[in-house]
């Protein structure tokens, strides 16, 4: 396998340099284009934003900053209340495959704390 890969790593690195910088220069130019073109669509300096289109960019942020906030709150209180998915997927796995039970509790030094723990942060 080692040798396999350090003929990869020989054939990409030193024969494949020259498609590898073709790629990355391709690549560039890309984003460059890209730049250029969104430079041209900006709005004119004369023409502002109107009052609807505030409101909606201020919906949209609200709405981000509320699903920001409260996706770790809704978390915690469904955690809290049992309705938590992945202790029940996770319960099943354990109970229907002996391996990844066995394989679980042998990276945990067979400790009962460090299970649940390693369990929970998922």
């Amino acid at each position: 396998m080692t040798v396999i890969s350090i003929c990869f790593d020989y054939l990409w690195l030193i024969k494949g340099k020259q498609t590898t910088l073709f790629v990355v220069n391709q690549m560039l130019q890309i984003e460059l284009d890209l730049k250029n073109a969104t430079k041209l669509l900006k709005q004119p300096e004369g023409q502002k934003n109107t009052i609807f289109d505030n409101f909606i960019l201020l919906g949209l942020k609200l709405f981000l900053f509320i699903g920001y906030f409260l996706t770790p709150l809704l978390s915690v209180i469904l955690m809290v209340n049992g309705l938590d998915p992945q202790f029940y997927f996770v319960e099943y796995v354990m109970r229907t495959y002996p391996l990844i039970s066995f394989l679980a509790r042998a990276v945990t030094f067979k400790r009962r704390l460090l299970l649940h723990v390693s369990l929970l942060m998922g």
